[in-house]
């Protein structure tokens, strides 16, 4: 929940930094069919810091944040074969991003990012496969732009997966 989120950030951090070394422990050498999440997630931010580095300020937590990106690239892996559940739930990390307020230049550096950070880290995928990951994001920006009163209703349960958990 919010409230623990919160507590873990006020303890310094020690509690995510604890989580996030045993993830990673646990989770290198994962790989969901052909992605390897991890370098996906190195080179999203990689990219992004370089050609936009004032959003840095932005993320406290950089382990943190790189374990959520792998978690939430490992749910819309697992969710690709229903399409009513990966829908809620990019929509669901669209109503997330959503109070960041970033520009179409903004989404455009991201979205090439994220293209790059794909095919780093699945190597060996083909074409369409990239195009799912692809239209995984654009479903997550359009839902990001979206009018908070055309949107449906969303239960926190619908996170697949939750670092606090161990993933």
């Amino acid at each position: 929940s919010g409230t623990q989120r919160m507590g873990l950030e006020q303890n310094g951090g020690s509690i995510v930094d604890g989580m996030c070394r045993r993830f990673m422990s646990r989770s290198k050498h994962t790989m969901a069919g052909k992605v390897n999440f991890d370098i996906a997630a190195k080179k999203f931010y990689e990219i992004l810091f370089k050609r936009m580095p004032d959003l840095e300020k932005f993320f406290g937590n950089k382990t943190a944040q790189h374990l959520m990106f792998i978690s939430a690239l490992r749910s819309i892996d697992d969710l690709k074969n229903d399409d009513r559940l990966l829908g809620d739930y990019l929509e669901m990390l669209g109503r997330q991003h959503r109070h960041i307020g970033l520009s179409d230049a903004h989404w455009e550096i991201g979205k090439d990012a994220f293209k790059q950070a794909v095919r780093a880290g699945g190597e060996g995928l083909n074409e369409g496969e990239v195009q799912f990951y692809m239209g995984s994001f654009s479903k997550i920006v359009k839902a990001i732009k979206l009018d908070p009163e055309q949107e449906m209703s969303y239960s926190p349960d619908m996170a697949m997966y939750d670092v606090r958990d161990g993933v």
